[in-house]
């Protein structure tokens, strides 16, 4: 009789071949569209993670008040963990803010990256014009 713990073990092998996580080791820079609450929160986790990332969107002016926006969020999160040091939450800030760049093309931020996030605002017109123009940019 096969044991519980032999049929888990063949089964977790089998699992494991399709697991996100082992890819994860290959992403190091990521492509936002959209700068608004969801693609600016994205960002900053993905920056936060070591992530070189680039957020896209129709201005330079959007993209400003987009930085401007992760900084004040990453200004909280740094106050509250480095209440005492304030050397190291402006380390804290600076080291993330350096993983994010901003660009006005889709077609040239997801030249070179991994991982492609849209979070762009619901227009299905939109969304079909921004994923043509990521299929045929992206690498493949």
């Amino acid at each position: 009789m096969v044991s519980f713990r032999l049929v888990c073990n063949v089964a977790l092998q089998q699992i494991r071949q399709f697991s996100c996580s082992r890819k994860l080791m290959d992403i190091s820079t990521v492509a936002v569209i959209g700068s608004g609450i969801m693609g600016s929160g994205i960002a900053q986790v993905s920056a936060t993670a070591g992530f070189h990332v680039s957020i896209v969107d129709q201005s330079d002016e959007i993209l400003n008040k987009a930085k401007k926006n992760i900084e004040a969020s990453l200004t909280r999160v740094a106050k509250k963990k480095f209440a005492d040091d304030t050397s190291k939450a402006e380390s804290f800030i600076t080291n993330i803010m350096k993983n994010i760049e901003v660009n006005t093309s889709v077609a040239e931020a997801v030249k070179e990256a991994d991982l492609c996030i849209e979070a762009i605002t619901e227009n299905l017109d939109l969304k079909i014009k921004m994923f043509e123009i990521m299929d045929k940019n992206a690498r493949k």
